[in-house]
């Protein structure tokens, strides 16, 4: 198995295109935002509203702004959402197979359990959100930002993740198998406990990030089951101080892949804003200008 590392992004990966913002937005109240199916809602501003257990099968959200809205436990089979922000949005247990996200962006949203599976993500930024036990099953990613995130036991089985992109993630316990990482970038993250290691094959980690991810997959290749004594891991003679003498980043051809701990010690996730991360336009719109209608603002 090779696993390719940079001292910087090289490859076609690209940063997910932001949403497109309305010239104003009008503010739903909890009579009119009935979500339900096949509903289309277009330039609407979902404000600390309860919209928990609702179903809205095949509804198309366009241009919409959610922020202090609870969708938890939703369900929204063959939902699309187009240019959306979402803004410390409960979304917890929502579910939403075979829909679809196109430029939109998620900050500070607890999304625990839910499940995107058999869908498509595109141009979507999802920073400083809770994401643990969320399923990603059969889902395709292209030009996706995980920022922050807390994506411990999340499950990607047989996604296509060659568009992602994974920064300061922890994603212990998280699950591979099957899934497609080709020229997925992971920087920073944990990935201590990581299931189906095998289909790690292709994926870029960071040069710094490296000697840790040798470390643990001498262990899972059985050639070393603990630090030697006295030692510690990137010290002495173990694997991790052999990984740090491994060219271009080739850390073994068996059929077994890492069981990889990148940024040992570290584990990062929701945590608010961090320097370099990719922050959501403003659409402060906070400016009423009658008929229940409020100004945005890229």
């Amino acid at each position: 198995m090779v696993v390719r590392s940079s001292r910087r992004d090289s490859g076609r990966w690209r940063a997910p295109v932001k949403p497109k913002p309305p010239p104003s937005l009008e503010l739903a109240t909890a009579e009119s935002a009935a979500v339900e199916d096949e509903a289309t809602f277009s330039r609407l501003g979902f404000f600390d509203l309860d919209l928990s257990g609702r179903s809205a099968d095949g509804a198309e959200f366009a241009q919409c702004r959610f922020r202090g809205t609870d969708l938890s436990g939703a369900r929204l089979e063959g939902a699309r959402f187009a240019d959306c922000l979402f803004e410390s949005t409960n979304l917890a247990n929502l579910r939403a197979e075979k829909s679809s996200m196109l430029r939109v962006r998620l900050s500070t949203a607890r999304m625990t359990g839910v499940q995107w599976i058999n869908g498509a993500v595109r141009d979507v930024t999802i920073s400083d959100c809770r994401l643990d036990l969320s399923s990603w099953r059969f889902t395709d990613f292209s030009s996706v930002a995980f920022e922050g995130c807390n994506l411990t036991r999340a499950d990607f089985q047989n996604a296509d993740l060659r568009g992602a992109r994974f920064t300061d993630c922890d994603l212990t316990g998280a699950q591979f198998s099957q899934a497609t990482v080709t020229g997925t970038r992971f920087a920073n993250c944990v990935l201590a406990g990581i299931g189906g290691v095998t289909s790690m094959a292709g994926a870029i980690v960071a040069q710094q990030d490296l000697a840790a991810l040798s470390y643990t997959l001498a262990g899972a290749l059985g050639s070393a089951s603990r630090t030697p004594t006295g030692s510690e891991p990137g010290r002495g003679r173990g694997p991790a101080s052999h990984a740090r003498r491994a060219s271009a980043g080739r850390v073994g051809r068996a059929g077994v892949g890492p069981q990889a701990l990148i940024g040992a010690g570290r584990r990062p996730g929701p945590r608010g804003p961090s320097a370099g991360h990719t922050q959501f336009p403003t659409w402060t719109g906070a400016r009423p200008v009658g008929g229940g209608v409020i100004e945005t603002r890229a």
